[in-house]
């Protein structure tokens, strides 16, 4: 809190100086005070101070000793001497100095006296001598008082918990990210430099933990090349673990101070780090990237021109091509004129945590939280509240996907050694909008071998691309961050292989289930294999194609233009409820809606049959609800390929 206090202090020290020249001041006064002013440019603090104590007893109507005492007490940092000085003079002069009123609040607001510090603001406040700058700051700080003290009053639940021996030791560690499925620790570690020659003895460098049993391994460095002898820190994990972003300074690909690199997960390790490119990076300093869920946004803070204060959150997004655009200001409902940095934004992609300087806080830097509305605007931060925040400096914290666990790291009295990583459960208000998770493994259905594959998750309503990508080589794993309360179409697609699809049926949860484990065969191109569109609908009880079908049918219109010798027959089902007659027409309806659809996309008409079934080949049970809707569906089979 020091840096807090030399700010208030320094920004308005003897604004009022001027009443003081309205008196004529007794001789041994004026020179003592004189004498104590050469002392002081000199250097000597406690003569001047001695002398200046005498001035103000050869004269107590003389202001100017006294506000030069109350500047030496500030600068040997005894602000109880300070304080009763001020108090001194007001006792002479109850309205010439109302500045007095002001480092009196001031000091009361540094030792917790913060009812006094509201008594002496409003004072300030309400004088009629007062310049309207020191009533602004006046009125500045004592929201903050009120805000402590109203803070204090009502604390938020906050019970950390350290992560234990295997993250943390004696040394500092720090600035954590976490995979979608928690399963993967990154965290920034000072760690001994193997060769020192000077400067610092320690370097930065990124480690990795992965649960086992819902229990975290024991620390390692990160696989491959992107340690180096430098520094690396403030890293930012994507959902999926593919990508780390982070800072570095004073790189010889830096365009700056600090800039932003990437580094790409391989089989053999993490790759060497890239410059994520000049649009990002300035002359400036550019640090503490945050990558969205879906990997199209990524947020960062910097010093560059164009912003709020000292130090903004921007963000970039992503072009259709793939490539970053420039960045933009998140706006004054984020930024201040002060600092704000640590951006986190969180897998729900509308919750933005920070660190902030400039918003009303509890003395230094304070976390906040921030959410965007359907137009992408910024509600009004949040202050996280006491004893998340305290008197000292809160930088950073991350929130699981979930929502509600919480990571920070902390210097507190019972750890392993400096900073330390630390967990608490995160209170209502301040939890993120519920998501949950698709993990999914892509293999082929006849060898079981793991496959790299195409995969996208669309959101029904708008035809949306929420998020692509390729499922992993290695395992052929994959991992989508689902948000809550909205239906969800799931393709995946591999050369010579059918189309897989299914979809997710979110609408009605309030809060996050459990994840969705997904086994995905796919099934090579054959003639005779036929594919379930999932993501085909129709209004009750009608063959009216439904608008969330669109994405569905578009991607069987890319798979026949892929195979342009393939013909194929689409197919309707339905279950055994109601007369045969009526299930017949409806499913023949039903599969000629899609035929007319493909038609109508230049898809030949020779290359197209259809047919309605409607309950002849079920594919599961009918006597239950669950499987009366898998027989409800619309297929297409392949009658030739050539």
């Amino acid at each position: 809190m020091k840096k807090f206090t030399t700010v208030v202090f320094s920004l308005l020290l003897f604004v009022s100086v001027v009443f003081s020249q309205k008196y004529q001041p007794k001789t041994a006064s004026l020179n003592l005070c004189n004498n104590a002013n050469e002392m002081y440019q000199m250097g000597n603090l406690h003569g001047a101070s001695l002398a200046l104590i005498s001035a103000i007893e050869a004269d107590s109507l003389y202001a100017k000793p006294y506000q030069l005492l109350a500047k030496i007490y500030y600068e040997l940092e005894e602000l109880g001497k300070m304080r009763q000085v001020y108090k001194d003079l007001l006792r002479v002069y109850p309205e010439d100095y109302p500045d007095s009123y002001y480092y009196i609040a001031t000091i009361d607001f540094k030792t917790k006296s913060y009812d006094s510090a509201v008594f002496y603001y409003n004072k300030v406040i309400a004088s009629t001598k007062a310049e309207e700058k020191l009533k602004k700051y006046s009125a500045q700080l004592l929201k903050k008082v009120e805000f402590i003290v109203n803070a204090i009053k009502n604390p938020v639940p906050f019970n950390p918990v350290n992560l234990g021996s295997k993250i943390n030791s004696e040394l500092d560690e720090y600035l954590p990210s976490l995979t979608i499925d928690e399963d993967m620790l990154v965290l920034t570690v000072q760690v001994p430099k193997e060769n020192f020659e000077g400067g610092s003895m320690f370097q930065e460098d990124f480690f990795v933990s992965k649960k086992a049993n819902n229990i975290w391994e024991a620390k390692q460095k990160i696989e491959g090349k992107v340690n180096t002898k430098n520094n690396e820190g403030a890293q930012s994990i994507s959902s999926d673990g593919k990508f780390l972003y982070f800072s570095a300074c004073e790189r010889n690909d830096g365009y700056g101070e600090c800039d932003i690199y990437y580094s790409e997960k391989t089989e053999t390790g993490w790759s060497t780090a890239k410059n994520i490119g000049q649009k990002i990076n300035s002359g400036y300093w550019e640090a503490q990237p945050s990558i969205s869920p879906d990997g199209t946004e990524l947020y960062f803070a910097s010093t560059r021109p164009g912003g709020e204060g000292v130090t903004d959150i921007w963000v970039t997004k992503k072009d259709s091509l793939g490539n970053w655009d420039f960045p933009v200001n998140l706006g004054k409902n984020i930024n201040t004129d002060a600092v704000e940095q640590f951006p986190f934004i969180h897998t729900d992609n509308q919750t933005l945590y920070f660190g902030s300087e400039g918003h009303a806080g509890m003395g230094g830097a304070d976390l906040f939280y921030s959410r965007r509305d359907s137009n992408w605007r910024w509600s009004k931060p949040v202050n996280l509240g006491y004893p998340i925040n305290t008197e000292g400096d809160e930088l950073s914290l991350i929130v699981n996907a979930k929502g509600d666990i919480a990571y920070f790291a902390s210097d507190r009295k019972g750890g392993f050694g400096k900073q330390d990583i630390y967990m608490f459960e995160l209170y209502g208000n301040a939890r993120p909008v519920p998501v949950t998770y698709l993990k999914g493994r892509v293999f082929d259905f006849e060898t079981k071998e793991p496959l790299s594959a195409d995969f996208e998750l669309i959101e029904l309503e708008n035809d949306k691309v929420v998020m692509s990508s390729i499922s992993d080589s290695k395992n052929g794993e994959f991992i989508v961050c689902i948000p809550v309360n909205k239906n969800y179409a799931l393709n995946v697609s591999k050369n010579g292989y059918m189309f897989y699809s299914d979809n997710f049926s979110l609408s009605n949860i309030n809060k996050p289930g459990k994840p969705y484990l997904k086994d995905i065969p796919l099934h090579k191109v054959k003639e005779g294999e036929t594919v379930v569109l999932k993501n085909i609908f129709f209004k009750t009880n009608s063959y009216e194609l439904l608008p969330e079908s669109i994405s569905e049918l578009n991607k069987l219109i890319n798979f026949m233009n892929y195979y342009p010798d393939m013909k194929i027959e689409v197919s309707g089902h339905t279950d055994n409820t109601g007369k045969i007659e009526l299930n017949t027409k409806l499913s023949e309806n039903r599969a000629k809606s899609v035929y007319d659809y493909l038609i109508k996309k230049n898809i030949s008409t020779q290359r197209l049959e259809f047919k309605g079934y409607a309950d002849t080949k079920p594919i599961a049970s009918n006597t239950t609800p669950d499987g009366k809707a898998q027989n409800r569906r619309t297929e297409f089979k392949i009658i030739s390929l050539k």
